[in-house]
């Protein structure tokens, strides 16, 4: 059984739809500060959480839109590191897989294949609003998100969660350090 969308769905992959990479255009050419340094844009300073090595490392980039971020780690070419984006725009999908980004694995059903319909739009409409929210209210909801976000993470592995710039990111890693949210 299909749902019908919410309003708040239809805008949401619509805009996305007619306005393919508006994300990335917006803001890979924005400076970011993270500590003391300096970073070209948000990208590249999301790029620098993700270790680099040979330990086996998940990125989950919700949201990954033409997948400006999943481009930029796939240019290291870490044979032990999966890159998985999920969007919920078919052209921001059909964008992220285009052969500039090499191996890089855009897969827009993971999330249908672990939640129903209703859930998924849910929490892509959960996602979106914390784009919008202020600081205090985004803490507010970080541990729900983060439930939902390790249900994506094996058993033996751990999620970091990064926020910055009000793009929310998932870095999954094992072995790592506990849940946190900077």
């Amino acid at each position: 059984m299909t749902e019908t969308p919410s309003a708040q769905e239809k805008f949401l992959t619509d805009f996305h739809n007619q306005n393919t990479g508006v994300t990335a255009r917006a803001y890979a050419p924005l400076p970011a500060t993270m500590g003391q340094r300096v970073y070209p844009s948000t990208y590249e300073c999301l790029v620098n959480v993700v270790p680099t090595g040979d330990e086996a490392t998940t990125v989950l980039d919700l949201a990954c839109g033409d997948g400006w971020l999943l481009s930029l780690l796939a240019k290291r070419e870490q044979a032990a590191h999966a890159l998985i984006g999920i969007d919920m725009s078919q052209q921001g999908i059909l964008g992220a897989l285009s052969p500039r980004f090499g191996s890089v694995v855009i897969d827009e059903i993971t999330l249908r294949r672990r939640y129903a319909p209703a859930e998924l739009w849910a929490w892509f409409e959960g996602l979106y609003d914390l784009h919008f929210m202020p600081l205090a209210q985004r803490l507010e909801l970080r541990d729900a998100y983060l439930v939902d976000l390790k249900t994506l993470v094996e058993d033996d592995g751990k999620l970091e969660f990064t926020n910055t710039l009000r793009q929310v990111t998932a870095v999954v890693t094992k072995n790592t350090s506990p849940c946190s949210l900077e």
